[in-house]
């Protein structure tokens, strides 16, 4: 085979491979439901609405540009209902992150915690990157239990990664 040829061979080849990764990339970044106004990009349940402005259950803070704006709403409910908050970083690009939360957030006995047991915040790591650093989020999914007392944050538990139905169980009653 000549240089010419093997030349020719390789630009094909690069120019395949980009194509490919388009056509991934842009079909990662199509799912735009939400779950009660929580869930971004995946989850669904019975109040499946579109990124347009929705009602947003007592019990749950939907996830938005503002993600601090959010987690401060979370931490003044925390304080008055003496609840944990279960801050959950994800991104609408990451598989691992639909699949847990299409799965394991998306049981009925998980939801019943999520919307009894905790304050849910929901953040993305792309559009709320003040509060990513403030956790120092390098990877998602990630999951943060943090406890208010006192007037003071502590984080109680953590988790990189999801969680299977009983480790998320064991997870928010630590």
């Amino acid at each position: 085979m000549t240089s010419k040829t093997c030349w020719t061979l390789n630009r094909i080849c690069f120019a395949l491979l980009f194509v490919i990764g388009m056509v991934v990339f842009i079909g990662c970044a199509e799912e735009t439901t939400t779950y009660n106004g929580t869930y971004s990009n995946g989850a669904t349940d019975s109040a499946v609405t579109t990124d347009s402005a929705s009602t947003v259950k007592k019990d749950q803070v939907r996830d938005s540009d503002s993600g601090s704006r959010q987690f401060d709403a979370a931490l003044d409910r925390a304080k008055a209902e003496n609840k944990p908050i279960y801050l959950l970083f994800s991104a609408t690009w990451c598989g691992p992150c639909k699949t847990y939360k299409n799965t394991v957030l998306n049981d009925a006995q998980v939801k019943r915690s999520l919307d009894n047991d905790v304050i849910f915040v929901s953040a993305d790591i792309d559009r709320d990157k003040a509060l990513a650093r403030k956790y120092n989020v390098s990877g998602v999914p990630t999951g943060f239990l943090i406890r208010v007392q006192n007037g003071q944050t502590q984080t109680a538990n953590s988790h990189v990664g999801g969680l299977d139905k009983q480790e998320f169980m064991t997870f928010i009653n630590k």
